[in-house]
């Protein structure tokens, strides 16, 4: 299995728009989470200060229990540690 993590920004301005509607901060980075050409889920990355950051895959009911939140999780901390958080 082979995934991607791929950021979009239209689909950044939607939801940042519906959860500002709804409270929440736009402080969040979103990535599509993608097996071939495919979306499987959704990422959303948050940081907390400047070292911490906090990771929540969300992966579609019918693509759950085939490691696409495991895979995606790593490559979501590598992209982290780019960015220079721990």
């Amino acid at each position: 299995m082979k995934i991607s993590l791929s950021f979009n920004s239209y689909f950044k301005q939607s939801i940042n728009k519906f959860l500002l509607n709804k409270g929440f901060s736009d402080n969040n980075i979103y990535y599509l989470i993608k097996n071939k050409n495919e979306t499987v889920g959704v990422i959303n990355m948050y940081g907390q200060g400047t070292d911490t950051i906090s990771v929540a895959p969300e992966i579609f009911e019918k693509f759950r229990n085939k490691g696409f939140a495991i895979e995606s999780l790593n490559i979501a901390y590598e992209i982290a540690k780019g960015l220079g958080f721990n």
